[in-house]
């Protein structure tokens, strides 16, 4: 990396790359000198075979290393008198900490090792890495990068203009990166001490997903087993995730909102033969579900965390079956009973623990699914390396040919749909590759905006309300609500309870002290900004969970939100006001 000057006036633009170089090089070829023409020649050194989709006129070229998978000025804080590269300096550190890491896996598995251990601060190093590399992604610069607080359209938009006024931010990209700037210097201490200061440092949805992502969440290492297939690299493969995904799309905008997702899996390529998967502990572990608790437990969050979804039933993962498992480690052993501590541990974390992690075999079923994710998600960038044609053409005969039913290559009617427009790129890389195979895709069924739908829904709960109201609408209509408001609302509560959902899985193995605490937090947060009406369905479903597990918002009304000593609360609160 360019190293950046050291007054602001003489500060020069540098690339900066979203993938770093010591990744790409496991994918480049040292090129040599060429003729292109004109007497001008190309330069040698390091560099990558890539399809570029840049164009109407996809094509199969070589890209530099130094300038590929990267922005110009991508984390230059423009807002600093001086250093306004610090930012590029602290990746380029933790980059340094995980090079030596996985620079160390690649060559146990190079050399044939059937596995690899790493010591605990490395693997700590490690999953730091992985969200960063997540979190710091072409789409986040996208996100936080625009003209101000106008700029900034996601969903959580509300929230997130809230939190800069409080904070005294003044554009969404310095949100971004004071939050990279925070978790680059965080301490992960054994204690977890780090949770509550990252909570406490930083937009607190981005806290929570640092948490779920290097605590929920387990590493394995996995390589094809056949000779002839590899990884892809896009331009967002360390952004995407595996697992069912609920989406309104708004057919006048094309602007699509998630509703609902549930993350199985995430993916970090190390090399075309080697990638680093993240599994969500809430699939089944055979080792760990021996215990009876245990397996309870991960089959209720599992039912909890699909129950959002507008089929539960379909939410499934289409990698479940991927022969992977929690690494082995030096303070517990596996046995017929499930996992059990050696002598002399006691389950608290310690720094001379160690890790090891298998070289898993997938097939190659397996590994094109992993390769259709990348590509399903890539229709918005332009670049896709790789290092063999051959295994690059299989992998597109997979991907293009894939029968609609799988749920992949959703296209708009309309003839400029940017999905369609990319798929029908490979279709012609494909060609120059030499395949006769024909694209197959599938038009995207007519979906419905948030409006209408809960117009049709306020219309379906009006018509079959009773002519008197309810004790359950009464006190709803007297916090506020009324038929047409009812349906949003129970929407919104659904919200609620899923992002509290995850809060208890997120937290799972911190010290209970320090769960209530992160609960107590989300609560007063509810408090401050939900309106009454919500805040009493919450608590009435929150009521219903504990008693019977999660409980669906398609039953009737008042079966499932019964009397409860939320009820008495209101009333009291509603008299005291008359009072």
């Amino acid at each position: 990396m360019a190293a950046p000057q050291s007054s602001s006036s003489s500060v020069k633009s540098q690339y900066h790359h979203f993938i770093p170089q010591f990744i790409l090089r496991n994918y480049a070829h040292v090129r040599s000198p060429k003729r292109r023409g004109r007497g001008k020649w190309h330069s040698s050194g390091e560099a990558l075979h890539v399809i570029d989709l840049s164009s109407d006129n996809p094509e199969l070229v070589e890209s530099p290393v130094r300038r590929t998978f990267g922005l110009t000025d991508m984390y230059r804080d423009f807002a600093r008198v001086s250093d306004q590269q610090y930012l590029e300096k602290e990746l380029s550190k933790l980059e340094g900490n995980a090079a030596r890491i996985i620079v160390g896996i690649r060559k146990a598995f190079e050399s044939g090792h059937q596995d690899v251990w790493i010591k605990r601060h490395e693997r700590d190093s490690l999953r730091k890495f992985l969200f960063i590399m997540k979190y710091r992604g072409k789409g986040f610069h996208k996100r936080f990068v625009g003209d101000g607080m106008k700029g900034y359209v996601e969903d959580d938009k509300e929230l997130f203009l809230k939190y800069m006024r409080e904070k005294g931010f003044k554009k969404p990209v310095d949100v971004w990166y004071h939050s990279i700037k925070t978790i680059l210097e965080l301490k992960m201490d054994l204690q977890g001490n780090w949770v509550k200061k990252l909570l406490d440092g930083i937009y607190r949805d981005d806290a929570m997903w640092f948490i779920m992502h290097t605590e929920f969440m387990y590493l394995s290492l996995c390589t094809p087993s056949e000779a002839d297939t590899e990884f892809l690299l896009t331009e967002n493969c360390y952004n995407v995730f595996e697992g069912p995904q609920t989406i309104l799309r708004d057919p006048k905008t094309g602007q699509s909102r998630f509703v609902s997702w549930t993350n199985f899996h995430e993916f970090s390529p190390i090399s075309p033969k080697l990638l680093m998967v993240l599994r969500s502990f809430i699939l089944p572990n055979p080792e760990e579900d021996k215990n009876e608790g245990i397996r309870k437990w991960r089959e209720n969050i599992y039912k909890m965390a699909l129950g959002p979804h507008a089929n539960p039933r379909a939410a499934n993962s289409i990698l479940a079956d991927l022969p992977i498992h929690k690494p082995r480690n030096s303070y517990s052993s596996v046995s017929s009973q499930g996992i059990e501590l050696l002598e002399g541990e006691d389950g608290s974390r310690r720094s001379n623990h160690r890790f090891c992690f298998p070289f898993f075999k997938i097939s190659t079923e397996q590994t094109n699914k992993i390769n259709t994710i990348f590509l399903d998600n890539a229709y918005r960038y332009q670049t896709v390396a790789f290092t063999s044609r051959p295994a690059l053409k299989a992998t597109l005969e997979y991907y293009l040919t894939l029968p609609p039913s799988q749920g992949f290559k959703k296209v708009g009617g309309e003839t400029n749909d940017v999905q369609l427009s990319y798929l029908l790129k490979l279709e012609k890389i494909l060609r120059k590759l030499g395949s006769n195979k024909k694209l197959v895709y599938q038009l995207r069924s007519a979906e419905l905006t948030d409006d209408v739908i809960f117009e049709f829904m306020g219309d379906m709960l009006t018509k079959n309300l009773p002519e008197q109201p309810t004790e359950f609408m009464q006190l709803y209509m007297k916090l506020g609500g009324n038929a047409e408001t009812l349906a949003k609302d129970l929407d919104q509560t659904r919200r609620m309870i899923n992002l509290r959902i995850q809060i208890d899985v997120c937290t799972q193995g911190l010290r209970e002290i320090k769960r209530q605490d992160i609960r107590e937090k989300l609560r007063d947060h509810f408090c401050q900004l939900v309106p009454p009406r919500r805040l009493w369905l919450y608590l009435k479903q929150i009521r219903l969970m504990s008693l019977k597990g999660p409980a669906s918002l398609q039953t009737e009304l008042d079966q499932e939100y019964g009397d409860g000593p939320e009820d008495i609360i209101v009333k009291v609160i509603l008299f005291a006001q008359k009072i």
